[in-house]
């Protein structure tokens, strides 16, 4: 594992390893285009920077909260953590 610049570099040669990583990996990190995985529903929860909605997954049936951020409240001096 090397990193420059604030990136880091994984080199994993096994494509199931690989497969298995980002599995686990997409749980705890911003994730774009959500709509095209996700049905939003209700509405559960709302604060100043962030919404909560009832989500079901289209190709699993399963229902997530999920955790929505308007990009107009984040700048370059703050950090957003969803998890």
């Amino acid at each position: 594992m090397t990193g420059f610049k604030g990136t880091i570099c994984i080199y994993i040669n096994k494509i199931d390893v690989l497969f298995d990583f980002y599995q686990v990996l997409k749980k705890y990190c911003v994730q774009y285009n959500v709509s095209k995985k996700y049905l939003q529903e209700e509405e559960i929860g709302k604060g100043h920077f962030s919404t909560v909605y009832v989500a079901s997954c289209k190709t699993e049936k399963k229902r997530y909260a999920i955790k929505t951020i308007k990009k107009a409240n984040l700048t370059k001096n703050k950090e957003a953590m969803v998890m």
